[in-house]
């Protein structure tokens, strides 16, 4: 989880308690750019795919998978795209 999505107000994720979702998600961030870091030559970048209606969430989710998942298919079909960044639907987050 990137810490400036946690700050931000509007988002849902501001709102939410927890430990281990938060806490793994924000070493993953991590990771993330240190492989892009890492490895010249790839492009490595993470996806917040935001509140998706899954079995995990009993669908109660805001976005369907299609829609999540349209974020991490335009990134991936970026000739020249952005390296060790975090983006959501709405663009690039900061970490």
């Amino acid at each position: 989880m990137a810490f400036t999505i946690n700050d931000d107000p509007q988002r849902l994720e501001s709102r939410l308690q927890g430990l281990v979702c938060p806490v793994s998600k924000a070493a993953l961030n991590m990771l993330t750019y240190q492989y892009a870091r890492a490895l010249s030559g790839f492009r490595v970048s993470a996806v917040d795919p935001g509140f998706t209606a899954t079995a995990l969430n009993n669908h109660t989710g805001t976005s369907t998978p299609a829609q999540s998942a349209a974020t991490i298919v335009q990134l991936a079909l970026a000739i020249d795209g952005p390296n060790g960044r975090l983006f959501d639907s709405a663009g690039e987050v900061g970490w």
